[in-house]
């Protein structure tokens, strides 16, 4: 039961660190990038939060019915966002942006990512 929470939990995890990463790596793009970068960070802080505090519900729990109540409500606490997302009407014109094809949305909807060559410390000499 815990590893499927591990894999619902685990792309959000992901999500943060590269919030952090692209935050780090590329200052130039925000007015505050530490304010950014403490964003993923609370991001990833409130997904290791919920992991813990959902472990140790699962543990103790004696039904194995409870056990699979508390999973699907976990489940459901953690995907509300999409179900309020699903919820709203097609013809709002936000939501209609968003869906989207990548090439139709605006600059500022479009993701970027980043690598971890662009600030790499360790390759650089001091002397």
């Amino acid at each position: 039961m815990n590893l499927g929470m591990h894999s619902i939990l685990l792309p959000e995890v992901k999500a943060s660190l590269n919030m952090m990463k692209f935050a780090l790596n590329h200052p130039e793009r925000f007015h505050g990038w530490k304010r950014a970068a403490m964003c993923g960070f609370m991001r990833f802080l409130l997904m290791v939060t919920i992991e813990i505090v959902q472990s140790f519900r699962i543990i103790g729990r004696c039904d194995v019915m409870l056990v699979v109540t508390g999973f699907v409500s976990f489940t459901a606490l953690i995907e509300v966002d999409y179900f309020t997302f699903a919820s709203l009407g097609s013809d709002l014109p936000f939501k209609k942006i968003i869906m989207a094809p990548d090439d139709k949305k605006p600059d500022a909807l479009r993701i970027d990512v980043t690598t971890s060559l662009k600030n790499n410390w360790a390759d650089k000499k001091y002397g």
